[in-house]
Order: structure tokens, then C-alpha cells, then sequence
């Protein structure tokens, strides 16, 4: 199978810590350090902005645009401060992607060209490292990631960075500048929220097995053209 991202990139992201990669790629313009980046933050970036946007092209968008900014200004994440590289990078993310859904500049022809393009690339065989082909993607999965990008963004950002990510509240807290305890409240409320509707349309699902649903890789897959097109920045 063929992959966007090089080996080398991969093994660095492997081998070292997001501060050393960012410095890397900023003080010697290395652009291995620089996939490697994309490499660790790729699954991360496209869940939290799809937790935002609760719509694939707008999250995809944003995605672009975010590393865009790494790569042609990135003297604006290294004047951050004090924070991890991780923390400093999600809030621009977030911003980015509610200045996105905010602006709905997206139109169905955008829609409808990004998906054709995420089947080429699949017809292909370029699929994501760690990433399933689509056929092992469920009704089930395709349902729920739809309830999902239905709720509030205040729920699903905790939601998604906590079963998709597996970060725990007090992760998720100092991403989203909110106490922990408020973190789980609106974990627990997306969950109830997402059973009632998912019973509601006609697929009823016991606690567990909506869990399980949420934590599989395949539920919110990061589209193939990004994982294709990133390390060409």
C-alpha cells in the first residue's frame, strides 16, 4: 500500500516528543520533523475539528489550514508560551474551526468532491497507518458518527477527545479551559443524548456496546486525501 507520510517522518514521530520535533522543524527547517508532526497530530487534528464542525469537509479544511499555519508560519506556535506543543496547537485548532463553521463557505459541490476524492484515493489502496478500509466501517458506525455530529459542541469536543483520543478529563479540561468536573458532566450528558436519539431512530444499543462503538478506530477515520496531500505542504 502506498502512504502519504514517509518512513522517516513516521520513525521520528515515533522517537520523539512533539517540543523536539516543533524546534526541529523550526530552528533547522527540517522537514522530516515536520512529518513527524503531522504523523502524531494527523488522527488528533481531524477528530477535534470534526468535533467542532460536526461536518467531514469543514473539519478537513481546518486541518489543512492548521498545519498550513505550522508550516509557513511557524514562529506563531513558538511564540505560545508556556503549555505543551499539543495544548497550544488544539486551541488553534479549535479557533480555526469555529472561525470555519462559523463562516459556512462550504457548498454541496464541495461535499460531493471531497467524498469522490476519498473513494479514489481508496480505490488506490492509500489507507492512513492504523487506519481500517472503509468496508470494515458499519451501518452502526455510520449512524452513530451521524448522532454524533448532532450534538452541541460542547458536547462532542469532550466526547470525541475522550473516546476517540483517549484523553482523560483532566486532558481534556486543560485543552478546553474548563474544570474537569464540568468535563464530565457533558460527557455524561452526550452519552445520554446519544442513546435516546440513536433509540429514537430505530437502533437501540445497551451501554457497552455504545462505548465499545464509540472507541473504534473506524468510527471517525481521518479522510485519505489529507493523510495524501499534508506532506506535500
Amino acid at each position: 500500500m502506498k502512504h502519504g507520510l514517509s518512513q522517516a517522518g513516521k520513525r521520528l514521530a515515533e522517537a520523539k516528543s512533539d517540543e523536539e520535533l516543533f524546534l526541529a522543524f523550526l530552528s533547522l527547517g527540517d522537514r522530516e520533523a515536520l512529518e513527524g508532526l503531522i504523523a502524531r497530530q494527523l488522527s488528533f487534528a481531524y477528530r477535534v475539528a470534526f468535533s467542532v464542525c460536526g461536518d467531514r469537509v469543514l473539519a478537513e479544511e481546518a486541518v489543512q489550514e492548521c498545519f498550513l499555519i505550522l508550516a509557513g508560519r511557524p514562529g506563531s506556535f513558538a511564540d505560545r508560551g508556556t503549555g505543551s506543543f499539543r495544548r497550544w496547537f488544539c486551541t488553534v485548532l479549535l479557533n480555526k474551526s469555529r472561525q470555519l463553521r462559523r463562516s459556512k463557505r462550504r457548498a454541496r459541490r464541495l461535499l460531493e468532491d471531497a467524498a469522490q476524492e476519498d473513494r479514489r484515493f481508496r480505490r488506490e489502496g492509500i489507507v492512513a497507518q492504523g487506519e481500517s478500509c472503509p468496508s470494515e466501517r458499519t451501518e452502526e458506525h455510520e449512524r452513530l458518527a451521524a448522532a454524533i455530529g448532532e450534538l452541541e459542541e460542547e458536547l462532542r469536543v469532550p466526547l470525541i477527545l475522550h473516546f476517540q483520543q483517549a484523553c482523560s478529563q483532566q486532558e481534556i479540561a486543560s485543552h478546553l479551559n474548563i474544570s474537569q468536573s464540568l468535563v464530565s458532566r457533558r460527557i455524561t450528558q452526550a452519552l445520554e443524548l446519544l442513546k435516546r436519539r440513536l433509540v429514537a431512530g430505530g437502533l437501540p444499543i445497551l451501554a457497552p456496546a455504545l462505548l465499545a462503538a464509540l472507541q473504534h478506530p473506524d468510527l471517525l477515520p481521518v479522510p485519505q486525501a489529507l493523510v495524501v496531500e499534508l506532506p506535500k505542504l
